[in-house]
C-alpha cells in the first residue's frame, strides 16, 4: 500500500465574502473551519518585482489571501497561503523580512502543507528574492492551535 496520497488544492468558492478594491478577491475557502479570502489563486499571476529587478507578471504557486478578521503585524489582514492539502495538520508562520535592509517586516501563515519543510519551500519559490526569508525564523502550530488563536482575533458583533 506504498503508493503517494494524492491531494488536491482546497476549492475556492465563488463568489467571494467580502468584495473590495483595488485587489479584489476572487473568492473564498473554509480551511479547516479557518476563514480565508483568497486574493489570488495558485496559478494566477499578480504584478511584481522578480529577483532581477525586472517588473511584471509574477506566478502565485499556492492560494494567497488573508484570514478573515486577523490583523497582521503590518496593520493589514493576516496574509496566508493554502497549499495542495485540505487535510495537513501542520502550520508554519514564516516572519518575512525586508530584503533589503534585513529588518522583520510581517508574518506569512502558510497552511495545507504535509510538513514544515514543505510550507518553508513552497514560501520559499514565493519569495525567491534572497533576503525574505532567514533560515529559521518560523513560528510551527497546528491547526488547532491557528483555529483557536484565530478565534481569539476575530471581530466581535
Amino acid at each position: 500500500d506504498g503508493d503517494p496520497v494524492e491531494h488536491h488544492y482546497p476549492v475556492v468558492l465563488e463568489p467571494p465574502r467580502v468584495v473590495r478594491a483595488p485587489y479584489p478577491f476572487v473568492g473564498f475557502i473554509d480551511f479547516q473551519g479557518i476563514p480565508v479570502d483568497v486574493e489570488n489563486a495558485a496559478g494566477s499571476t499578480r504584478p511584481g518585482t522578480r529577483p532581477d529587478g525586472t517588473t511584471g507578471p509574477v506566478q502565485i504557486n499556492s492560494h494567497y489571501g488573508e484570514i478573515w478578521g486577523v490583523e497582521g503585524v503590518d496593520d493589514e489582514s493576516g496574509d496566508v497561503y493554502v497549499g495542495p492539502n485540505a487535510d495537513a495538520q501542520v502550520v508554519v508562520v514564516v516572519r518575512q523580512h525586508q530584503p533589503d535592509t534585513g529588518a522583520y517586516d510581517e508574518d506569512k501563515v502558510m497552511v495545507g502543507f504535509d510538513t514544515v519543510e514543505a510550507a518553508v519551500a513552497a514560501y520559499q519559490r514565493q519569495y525567491d528574492h534572497p533576503g525574505y526569508y532567514v533560515d529559521g525564523d518560523y513560528l510551527v502550530m497546528t491547526v488547532p492551535q491557528l483555529r483557536r488563536w484565530v478565534r481569539s482575533r476575530a471581530p466581535t458583533g
